[in-house]
């Protein structure tokens, strides 16, 4: 079965680009994809049933979302976080528009927060963690 993997490759503030290959495994080949809007670093990225949505980043005070819609090649904003976050975890279910949003950087220390993210509208706390994360391993089930 063959695999179409993501790379989002951030080569940020000091070039200022960020942009996007693919890659497919069974001809073991990557291709560029369209360049994000802004340069980010730290950021999160979650495959979505509509597209790849791009979180926070940069700095504490990144609260922007990019979104990459299927089939088109071009990068759109999607509704922004609450709050600017950075060196944080996303995952998403991709049957459905919803993503969970967890931990990171504000502009002070790591956070315990989690939110479930809806680019249609809405944002929802759910219980925070029990310790401070950022700059962690995260998977979706």
């Amino acid at each position: 079965m063959s695999k179409l993997l993501f790379l989002i490759s951030v080569l940020t503030l000091v070039l200022g680009l960020a942009s996007l290959g693919s890659a497919q495994t069974s001809t073991m080949s990557w291709s560029a994809g369209p360049n994000l809007a802004g340069a980010r670093s730290s950021s999160a990225a979650v495959v979505s049933n509509d597209g790849i949505y791009v979180f926070g980043g940069n700095t504490a005070t990144q609260t922007s979302v990019e979104k990459l819609v299927n089939g088109t090649n071009f990068w759109q904003p999607a509704p922004s976080l609450l709050v600017g976050i950075s060196s944080l975890g996303a995952v998403g279910d991709r049957s459905i528009a919803l993503m969970t949003v967890f931990g990171g950087k504000d502009n002070r220390r790591a956070v315990n927060s989690v939110f479930n993210y809806n680019p249609l509208g809405g944002t929802a706390n759910l219980p925070s963690m029990k310790t401070r994360r950022y700059q962690h391993a995260f998977t979706g089930v």
